[in-house]
């Protein structure tokens, strides 16, 4: 579907840490990589009297550069990819019960099969390989990504490369990044907005891919230059770039700036572009739907969402949730967790969500599934995760414990008493997503009708 033969060899595709890196470098790598796969196959067949081992791969590379070289490569061997949606154990080993290797970097050493321990003997005649001295744009295979979901539990999310391949051309069709931009982030490539808009759709292109920054002076550094400049984006960066813009004065230098992963309050985006002179493009979807619309607020009332073309919603009759038909997701129609109106074929506003899912710096959370893993500490009778909303949204924690929880309370400092419980949490959460403030109580405060009040357990943080 795409192609990128046209590019000479010579034209960059990233620059990555001051370095620039070629179509002709990319290929090469990713044949490179597509040797050690083989190889890999080649051993574990032998060991295990199979046939085509490994058929699934988990992928997990905090560098783009290299995260891009495994994809293409595990891709153009007919594996099946999944995404874990975090680096902690807990999350791969869950990923691992369902797949065949590992590809990539982890701060922490696994026992799991890894195709990174193949050694590849570059004076060996390796011409047997057929490996194409041009870059083949995956059109089959399944990508897996790994989320919570909206029962908090961990569930797959599988996309077909027909699928992505699809909405990278609506992307196009819509947005048009051409390939004298580049790209630059605040999103990890990881999760399925960093991997389309940060990698796939400008790769696609030949659009110059760029670093991704975590401030907004290291953003201020990369403006400058003869390209116009692609920001992918989330609400927490935009967020916290309102109380010191610095990329005011150099705003001229942008042709889209994005911002997905959560809601973006419509005051934080209109402040941004009075003070950008530019506005903010939101575009709403998920893991599991894949876009499904986009706006920009610049006044109120705010602007209604405009579905991508292809996209159909309608109304559920009774609870108002918003039902998807999508080209580029395979459970179709779905019903989404927002409630919406529609206020024409093509454009609606949202209503709120009926479950308990949130985002924290882009990372979602499901609160019931933090209650649980909370409840299965030996101190903790019962818990509560609070939302609390504002400039920075943070989770508050209010726990009743056990009497062994209660000797501890008393026997440990409030800090190392609060480290233990957070130490628990961080087997399945990363440090990111925890409560900012906990508090502990022998019971939870229930009402007469047995259900916990809302102000009453705001008011332990007041």
């Amino acid at each position: 579907m795409f192609n990128l033969n046209h590019l000479a060899n010579s034209h960059s595709l990233f620059f990555l840490d001051g370095n620039n890196i070629s179509l002709n470098e990319f290929i090469n790598d990713v044949n490179h990589y597509r040797r050690k796969v083989r190889r890999f196959k080649k051993a574990q067949s032998s060991a295990n009297k199979l046939i085509n081992t490994p058929r699934k791969v988990v992928l997990f590379h905090s560098d783009t550069y290299q995260f891009a070289i495994r994809l293409f490569a595990l891709s153009a061997e007919s594996i099946d990819v999944y995404f874990p949606r975090n680096s902690q154990i807990q999350t791969l080993n869950l990923l691992f019960e369902v797949t065949d290797a590992f590809s990539g970097e982890l701060a922490h050493e696994i026992t799991f099969p890894s195709i990174e321990s193949v050694d590849i003997d570059i004076t060996e005649d390796e011409s047997h390989l057929e490996l194409s001295p041009e870059l083949s744009w995956p059109v089959s295979g399944g990508l897996y990504f790994s989320t919570s979901g909206s029962t908090g539990k961990a569930k797959l999310i599988e996309k077909s490369w027909q699928q992505i391949n699809l909405e990278l051309t609506e992307l196009q069709n819509v947005f048009c990044v051409t390939r004298y931009s580049k790209v630059i982030a605040t999103v990890s490539h990881q999760h399925i907005y960093g991997l389309l808009f940060r990698l796939l759709w400008p790769l696609s292109n030949g659009t110059l891919i760029s670093d991704t920054f975590d401030y907004p002076e290291h953003v201020k550094s990369a403006l400058q230059g003869d390209k116009k400049v692609a920001l992918i984006s989330s609400p927490a960066f935009l967020k916290r770039l309102i109380n010191d813009n610095v990329l005011a004065a150099n705003s001229n230098h942008f042709s889209h700036i994005f911002s997905s992963g959560g809601l973006l309050a419509d005051d934080i985006s209109i402040q941004l572009n009075q003070q950008l002179d530019f506005p903010i493009t939101q575009v709403y979807g998920s893991t599991e739907t894949g876009g499904i619309a986009y706006r920009q607020v610049d006044s109120l009332p705010a602007s209604r969402w405009q579905t991508f073309n292809g996209i159909t919603l309608s109304e559920e009759a009774q609870s108002k949730r918003l039902i998807l038909t999508s080209p580029w997701v395979s459970e179709t129609p779905m019903l989404l967790d927002d409630m919406g109106e529609l206020t024409s074929a093509t454009e609606f506003t949202l209503k709120g969500r009926i479950d308990r899912n949130v985002k924290l710096e882009e990372k979602r959370v499901n609160l019931s599934a933090m209650e649980q893993v909370v409840n299965e500490h030996c101190w903790v009778n019962e818990s509560r995760i609070l939302l609390k909303t504002g400039k920075r949204d943070v989770l508050f924690a209010v726990l009743s414990l056990t009497e062994l929880g209660l000797f501890k309370r008393n026997e440990l400092t409030a800090i190392a008493f609060t480290r233990e419980i957070k130490n628990h949490l961080l087997g399945k959460f990363e440090l990111v997503c925890l409560p900012k403030k906990w508090r502990y109580l022998t019971a939870l405060p229930y009402n007469s009708q047995g259900k916990l009040v809302q102000r009453e357990l705001e008011k332990l943080f007041e």
